[in-house]
């Protein structure tokens, strides 16, 4: 086999282990991010070496918080964001394990923080009787100021499998509404009050199915 050739079939094995590494070994390769919502952590140590008495418990390591008498942290973490934006992203293998994609087509693709159940909190404390959801909202409470009549309306960029609640922290007594947004429809009942504490929640399908039209919000609670 020439040099050439050889050189070329490593490269494709490397970007073979690559492309694939992230994928098969998820919780090794990203086992030193931060956590949202969490504080820093300690990813490594170096044992084995006692420690002068004067350092006190953590080691004189530049960034250092964590460590034992015995023990400093080689690698700290930094603390991740407080909240979630709404906006992140989470790689998903779309075939069961010992399964194959005949087609040929891809068998990873990227799942919304949204669309799993999680996302972003929105406390309403507006006094307009007349409210839209923002983009990117998983939780939508009407709070503090709310008046007794609201007329609600999802939000504009809504994706597949994404869950909207609507909360009221307060009891809108009079009358509440809940509108689909332009291009969108509402599949079931809506609510007409919402006493404090109670909690409504629809779906959002992209493709129409049986008797649900494409674009449309089922409610499931």
């Amino acid at each position: 086999m020439k040099l050439s050739r050889r050189m070329a079939l490593a490269a494709a094995v490397v970007a073979a282990i690559g492309i694939g590494a992230p994928l098969a070994y998820a919780a090794g390769v990203w086992s030193t991010l931060p956590l949202i919502g969490g504080a820093s952590y300690c990813a490594s140590t170096v044992t084995g070496t006692t420690l002068p008495s004067s350092q006190g418990p953590f080691g004189v390591v530049p960034g250092s918080t964590q460590g034992t008498g015995n023990s400093i942290c080689g690698q700290t973490v930094p603390a991740g964001p407080l909240t979630f934006a709404g906006t992140e992203t989470i790689p998903m293998d779309l075939y069961a394990p010992g399964t194959s994609n005949g087609a040929g087509g891809p068998t990873t693709a990227l799942a919304n923080i949204n669309q799993l159940g999680q996302g972003v909190v929105v406390d309403s404390t507006s006094s307009s009787a007349t409210q839209t959801i923002p983009n990117n909202t998983q939780f939508y409470v009407l709070d503090t100021n709310t008046p007794g009549t609201v007329a609600v309306t999802m939000p504009a960029a809504a994706i597949e499998g994404q869950v909207q609640h609507v909360i009221c922290g307060i009891a809108v007594g009079t009358a509440l509404s809940v509108a689909a947004n332009t291009g969108q429809a509402i599949k079931g009942n809506t609510p007409a009050t919402c006493t404090a504490g109670q909690g409504f929640a629809w779906r959002f399908v992209v493709a129409a199915q049986g008797g649900l039209s494409a674009n449309s919000w089922l409610r499931i609670q």
